[in-house]
Parts: C-alpha cells; sequence; structure tokens
C-alpha cells in the first residue's frame, strides 16, 4: 500500500509542477479582488474602492515588471478587472520580424502545448489552450504592415465574453 502512496505523490508533484505558470502574476485566481493585490504587487494601479459598478476596466502594464521571463520583456499585459475583481489578462507583443516566437515559446513552455495546433512559424490563427479551470487563447496574426502580432488571453469561462466587449474602458494611468 505504501508504494502505491509513494507512487501517486509521485504523479501529483509532477503534474503540478509541469502545468503550473513560471509567471505567478498569471496563475492568480480570477475573482480575487484587486485591493488584496495592491498591496502584494507594487506597480499595480492602486484602484478607488467606490468604483464598484459593472464596466470592465483594462490596465495596461509592462509584462516585464510582473514576470522575469526574458520571452515577456518586451510584452505587454492587460489586467482586465471588473467591480474590483479580477478577471483576466492578455499579453501581446508586436515583432518587426515575421519569424520571432516569444509569446507563443512562452506559451509552450509556462501554460499549456500547441504544439499540435500551431504548424510552424508560418502559422497564423488561434487555439485555445487546454486547461480545466481556465478559458486561454493564443493567436498570432499578421498586421496590415507586415509585423506580428502575439496574444494570449486568459480568462474564465464566466468572464470571456467580457474581456471581448466593445464596452470595455481602458484606464489611462
Amino acid at each position: 500500500m505504501k508504494n502505491y502512496t509513494k507512487f501517486f505523490l509521485i504523479i501529483i508533484f509532477t503534474f503540478v509542477s509541469w502545468s503550473s505558470h513560471a509567471c505567478d502574476f498569471l496563475n492568480l485566481p480570477l475573482g480575487t479582488q484587486m485591493t488584496k493585490l495592491t498591496d502584494k504587487y507594487e506597480n499595480l494601479y492602486d484602484m478607488d474602492e467606490d468604483e464598484t459598478d459593472d464596466t470592465v476596466y483594462k490596465y495596461t502594464y509592462r509584462a516585464k515588471d510582473f514576470c522575469q521571463e526574458k520571452e515577456l520583456s518586451n510584452t505587454y499585459l492587460f489586467v482586465f478587472v471588473q467591480n474590483l475583481k479580477l478577471i483576466g489578462f492578455r499579453l501581446k507583443i508586436l515583432h518587426d520580424d515575421l519569424e520571432k516566437d516569444e509569446l507563443q515559446r512562452f506559451t509552450k513552455s509556462n501554460i499549456g502545448s500547441i504544439d499540435d495546433k500551431v504548424k510552424g512559424k508560418k502559422w497564423f490563427g488561434t487555439v485555445q489552450v487546454n486547461s480545466v479551470d481556465r478559458f486561454i487563447l493564443f493567436s498570432k496574426s499578421k498586421t496590415y504592415d507586415s509585423k506580428l502580432l502575439e496574444t494570449l488571453s486568459i480568462t474564465s469561462g464566466d468572464y470571456r465574453e467580457l474581456l471581448y466587449s466593445p464596452d470595455v474602458e481602458e484606464v489611462i494611468m
């Protein structure tokens, strides 16, 4: 019986560390009160506690202020908030070179496998990354001036439509 317990624990620890995010900020539970997070993360905009309406606010940060991974050094991080609760993230990076793939590599190594869906560096489109409790989309597109735009959106099924609503208000900080 002890051998089964040891085997089970080894399997659990292997899968937990393998599926965790390297950037702890992106692993925050959705629905967390932002007032708790502003004490922990000094780079977060200090939100007014009276702003508890149903409006979805989008705050823009540099990803490197929250994540130390080299793939995210030139990436923007958008944090979505509604009723002072964290409802999602979006990472975006614009490359001059169509062969770049920093966000794709970050997604593959830290969020989930997309190898079976993304076929090479010349691939463009959007794929859903498998996750048990989150709705995650990775996309890669070519802009009108031949630049590469990579995007990673992380939210939950409850909030996913809110992130793509035309009523999202961008907060100028």
